[in-house]
């Protein structure tokens, strides 16, 4: 692994754990309450979260297959979903995924890297390292909100441990 994906690897060892806490007491009622009738619940931006990272592994050159692909073909919000899966089912696709996903960052190489990012994000590092930085921040910005949501059905706050 080259040493600047270090730190990388760290945070998305992070992210995996911090998704895990987020989720942690949240049953499928909870998951699905949405603060005001209008703002996402936790399943649903879990199951991006989930998807996310799927997506992110592919695009990085080893695609996932996201669990709940086929039942979400067509959804582009939370109000197009007619079926949340349990909550539980989206805890193991995401142990599965990130385990592939970790072991897929030990594999990355300098070159892949340093090389043009086939997207555009909204970085100036245009390289795929830039791309996987942003991608990760993502992420970040998608477990902050997991944390505000858990707050919302009345459990504790996110736990790092």
């Amino acid at each position: 692994m080259p040493d600047a994906l270090t730190p990388l690897r760290e945070m998305a060892r992070l992210h995996t754990r911090l998704f895990l806490n987020a989720l942690a007491g949240v049953d499928d009622e909870a998951a699905a309450r949405r603060p005001e009738g209008r703002t996402n619940n936790i399943a649903f931006v879990a199951l991006h979260v989930l998807d996310a990272r799927c997506w992110l592994a592919g695009y990085l050159g080893e695609p996932l297959t996201h669990p709940f692909d086929e039942d979400l073909r067509d959804v582009n919000s939370v109000d197009d979903v007619e079926t949340l899966p349990p909550i539980d089912a989206v805890r193991d696709a995401w142990r599965d995924a990130s385990r592939s996903f970790e072991a897929l960052l030990d594999r990355l190489d300098a070159d892949a890297l340093a090389g043009p990012s086939p997207m555009p994000f909204p970085i100036d590092d245009t390289t795929t390292l830039g791309a996987l930085v942003f991608l990760l921040h993502h992420e970040a910005f998608h477990v902050g909100q997991l944390a505000l949501l858990r707050r919302y059905v009345g459990l504790d706050g996110l736990s790092y441990e």
